[in-house]
């Protein structure tokens, strides 16, 4: 697998909008992932490991970002099954707010 890279971007989310989903992984192994977060007002996400149905939570970090800030994550090598993923939800609303974000997933 070469390395996948998925962004999106969404205006005034609403708490709990996906903002960016990487996608489901190929195959079991390690994977080194790294998420870039931007917001045009400061913000609170929610960073997810999500289980292969997408139904599960497996691990979460919250993280705050100041108002034109880019936030940079990355996870080390990260054990996932098939069809497990990374992504990012909004926590809170950002009203008349915009943020972008990426995630980037590479077999270790």
């Amino acid at each position: 697998m070469a390395s996948t890279w998925t962004s999106g971007e969404v205006n005034s989310p609403s708490a709990n909008d996906l903002i960016v989903d990487g996608g489901a992984v190929p195959s079991y192994g390690n994977y080194q992932t790294r998420v870039w977060l931007n917001c045009t007002i400061a913000g609170t996400f929610l960073i997810q490991h999500r289980d292969s149905t997408n139904a599960n939570t497996l691990h979460e970090q919250e993280a705050s970002i100041l108002a034109g800030e880019c936030m940079q994550l990355d996870t080390g090598n990260v054990t996932m099954a098939a069809d497990e993923r990374i992504r990012v939800l909004a926590k809170s609303a950002l009203t008349l707010g915009r943020v972008s974000g990426s995630v980037f997933v590479t077999p270790a």
